[in-house]
C-alpha cells in the first residue's frame, strides 16, 4: 500500500515555502520559550519597551493569582495596578475567553490514520524525528498528548515503558503512536516496524490496545495498521 499524499505533495521543500517553515519554526521555538508574563505583555502592548515594562507588572499579578485562576476570573476581579488600557484589558479578556473555550470543547475522536495526521499537523515539518503518543479513551477521544521522544535528524529512541506508563496514569483504553521522518518521506523503516510490534505486546500485556503507528512525512503518511503491521 502506497503512503496516503495529500494535496500539496507537489510542493517543493525549498523556495518560498522552506523560507516560511524555517520562519515558522523559529518563532514556535520563540513563543514555547517565553515566560507567562512575556507573552500576556505582547497580547496588550506593540512596543518591545513597553512589552517589558507590563512585563514586570504581569509578573507580579501571576506570583499575586496564578495564570489559571487570572485566566478565570472575570477583568473586575482581576490583579490591581496593570499599566494597560481599556482596549487591551478586552483582548487580554477575548484571549483568556477563547482558552476556556478551547479547554472545554469535546476531544477529537481519531476514526482513522487520516485524523490522526490532522491532529499531528505540526509533526509535517518538524527538523527532528519527535515520536508522540495520542492517549484515547473508550470511544476514541484523545484525553491526551505526550511528547514521548525528540530524537536526531534520522532516529529517535523510545520504550515502551515511556509511551505505556503515562497511557496507565491517564487511564487510558486505547492508544496510537506517531512520528515523523525529517526527511520528508513517511516509508517506514524495518525499525519502525519492529517498535510497533515490540510496543503492541507490551500494550496487551496491560490490557492496552494499540491502535495504530502512523509515519508522518512531509505531504503524506503511512498507517502501519493498514500495512498489516498489526
Amino acid at each position: 500500500m502506497e503512503p496516503h499524499p495529500t494535496q500539496d505533495s507537489g510542493a517543493a521543500p525549498g523556495g518560498t515555502q522552506g523560507r516560511r517553515v524555517a520562519t515558522d519554526r523559529a518563532e514556535a521555538r520563540r513563543l514555547a520559550g517565553a515566560s507567562d508574563a512575556a507573552l500576556l505583555a505582547a497580547l496588550v502592548c506593540a512596543s518591545p519597551a513597553e512589552r517589558r515594562a507590563t512585563a514586570r507588572a504581569m509578573r507580579v499579578g501571576l506570583r499575586r493569582v496564578g495564570l489559571a485562576a487570572w485566566a478565570r476570573r472575570s477583568p473586575a476581579a482581576w490583579p490591581e495596578g496593570l499599566p494597560i488600557s481599556g482596549e487591551a484589558r478586552e483582548r487580554l479578556a477575548i484571549a483568556f475567553e477563547l482558552g476556556r473555550r478551547a479547554y472545554a470543547a469535546p476531544s477529537p475522536v481519531l476514526a482513522s490514520p487520516a485524523d490522526v495526521y490532522e491532529w499531528c499537523a505540526d509533526l509535517r515539518t518538524a527538523d527532528r524525528e519527535r515520536f508522540v503518543a495520542l492517549y484515547l479513551d473508550a470511544r476514541h477521544r484523545v484525553v491526551r498528548r505526550r511528547l514521548v521522544s525528540v530524537g536526531t535528524l534520522t532516529a529517535s529512541l523510545v520504550h515502551p515503558r515511556e509511551v505505556l506508563g503515562p497511557a496507565l496514569r491517564a487511564r487510558a483504553a486505547a492508544l496510537v503512536v506517531v512520528h515523523n521522518h525529517p526527511s520528508g518521506d513517511p516509508e517506514p523503516s524495518p525499525e519502525d516496524c519492529a517498535l510497533t510490534e515490540r510496543l503492541r505486546d507490551a500494550a496487551r500485556l496491560l490490557g492496552l490496545e494499540l491502535l495504530d503507528h502512523v509515519v508522518v512525512g512531509r505531504n503524506g503518511f503511512v498507517s502501519l495498521r493498514e500495512r498489516g503491521v498489526l
